[in-house]
């Protein structure tokens, strides 16, 4: 994959739609985050049902396009922050390869214990927002109302292990 050749015909389809007064990184990091909710929404919750997908040539087709959804827009925004995507993947491979030498992590999955004391709050209030002020790095327990953006329930628990998996991967 060229991303340098995609993100000039980005950049050249945007252009030809007077569309690049909507493509700041906040829209496009909006648009993205919608793109990967519709990608949960299809695909299959329950692990044996998800193992399905390669399996399934409708569910493979609409997943795949969700991801190019989800590619095109990664690559706008890298595009737009200045931010070589190539560089940062790279980066971050390495730095997660020295957080999680595979001697000592081989064949296990990285749990809560595993996750420095710092992101805890911020682990525990992207699950469960009900308890968690808007906003509070700390985590402090209170009794005021939810965020707007957020409600109760508002993720499943199988959804919310797929959103700390990056928290758990060093993100």
């Amino acid at each position: 994959m060229d991303i340098e050749k995609i993100q000039r015909a980005l950049q050249a389809f945007a252009d030809e739609r007077n569309w690049e007064q909507f493509h700041n990184p906040k829209n496009l990091a909006m648009a993205l985050a919608g793109e990967a909710g519709e990608l949960l929404e299809i695909v299959p919750v329950a692990p044996e049902e998800a193992a399905s997908v390669s399996s399934n040539a409708d569910l493979q087709s609409k997943v795949a396009e969700e991801l190019a959804d989800i590619s095109l827009y990664l690559l706008r925004l890298a595009d737009k922050a200045g931010v070589d995507l190539d560089a940062a993947i790279r980066l971050k491979m390495e730095g997660n390869a020295r957080k999680y030498p595979a001697d000592r992590v081989y064949g296990s999955r990285p749990s809560r214990a595993r996750l420095p004391q710092s992101e805890l709050p911020r682990a525990v209030a992207l699950c469960h927002p009900e308890i968690y002020s808007p906003g509070d790095s700390r985590g402090t327990r209170t009794t005021s109302q939810t965020s707007p953006r957020w409600s109760p329930g508002t993720f499943a628990s199988s959804t919310c292990i797929n959103l700390m998996a990056p928290l758990w991967l060093g993100s």
